[in-house]
């Protein structure tokens, strides 16, 4: 986990700029039942049609609002995580690359392709699962 995150300061502002926007996503979100229940307690007990109109538009913009904070914030979970994969693609290929011809030929060379391949998208997947869900 220490890997993760420090290979995550690279491009800490992207991470922040993810977390940001889940967080605004899920506000955004939460103010739905909100308005929900001004309508129910404010304007269906009070018969006021003005008032369930105008909190009704107001949650429609706000939900429009929230999808669009959404697909924003899930480009840039996205773009982490892709700079994740990228920065730990990098530091595989170094690593590789200081192994003797010994250790590659113990190894196998499709062996060697097959996980770094697949360890890299492992954690990306990570990263992206955990900037969206754990914030969230």
């Amino acid at each position: 986990m220490i890997t993760v995150l420090k290979l995550l300061k690279k491009i800490k502002g992207s991470v922040v700029a993810s977390m940001i926007l889940v967080v605004l996503a899920q506000l955004t979100t939460l103010t739905l039942p909100l308005l929900m229940s001004l309508i129910i307690n404010n304007g269906i007990s009070a018969s006021d049609m003005d008032y369930i109109k105008n909190v009704g538009f107001a949650m429609g913009i706000m939900a429009v609002v929230s999808a669009a904070i959404s697909m924003v914030s899930s480009f840039y979970s996205s773009k982490t995580a892709m700079g994740y994969g990228k920065i730990l693609g990098e530091e595989i290929f170094l690593k590789v690359e200081s192994l003797s011809q010994i250790d590659i030929d113990k190894i196998g060379t499709p062996s060697l392709i097959t996980r770094c391949t697949n360890d890299v998208k492992v954690l990306q997947d990570f990263v992206l699962q955990g900037l969206r869900m754990i914030i969230s």
